[in-house]
């Protein structure tokens, strides 16, 4: 799924989608909600770092704020809230609901409240770090061998046909109950058919 996601360009164009709507003004929070959109519908964090990460380097230059925190934004993304969210097809959520005989859903209340407890925090952390080191005077600092985007963006998907094959996953598993690994299939499929070119 992750691969079908990063070949077609549709983990790049949901990305690219999500910063944009934000902006460079808001480069932390849109580098991390595109990171996290893309975990809960089901990519793998190795997928996102590579599709994700010239991205949020962009925005990152466009702001001209501190190179070395772009880890921190991807991590932060794709690690943390996002990945271990009720309903999200990742390991993490699915390898426990299997071993206790629960759905991907289960704890749903508790986990969003968690969850979002989560992104508060981290999100106020890193914001207030990264302010803090634009203040003593960090600014972003270009390197000769800076990541670009994958692929021009009229080579990428329309971000609706690309988000399709992740709403379809997460529906798949908790909607319709269906097992993560056929959910996960049907993603493929479909996405391979929207996407074939």
């Amino acid at each position: 799924f992750g691969k079908m996601m990063e070949i077609t360009g549709a983990a790049e164009s949901v990305a690219n989608a999500v910063i944009k709507k934000l902006g460079a003004e808001r480069a932390i929070i849109a580098g991390v909600l595109a990171c996290g959109i893309l975990v809960y519908g089901g990519v793998s964090a190795h997928v996102i770092g590579f599709s994700v990460y010239p991205l949020v380097l962009t925005l990152f230059r466009a702001g001209n704020l501190p190179r070395r925190f772009t880890p921190a934004v991807l991590a932060f993304g794709t690690i943390t809230f996002s990945m271990v969210a009720p309903g999200s097809p990742q390991i993490h959520n699915i390898i426990p609901a299997k071993s206790l005989g629960t759905t991907a859903m289960s704890g749903a209340v508790v986990g969003f409240i968690c969850i979002i407890f989560m992104f508060i925090v981290g999100q106020w952390y890193l914001e207030r770090t990264i302010k803090k080191a634009v203040a003593n005077g960090e600014h972003f600092v270009e390197r000769p061998g800076d990541s670009k985007a994958l692929l021009e963006e009229s080579e990428l998907p329309s971000p609706i046909i690309a988000a399709i094959p992740l709403v379809i996953v997460v529906l798949a598993l908790n909607a319709f109950k269906i097992p993560l690994e056929v959910s996960v299939l049907l993603g493929v499929i479909i996405g391979g058919l929207l996407m074939h070119k």
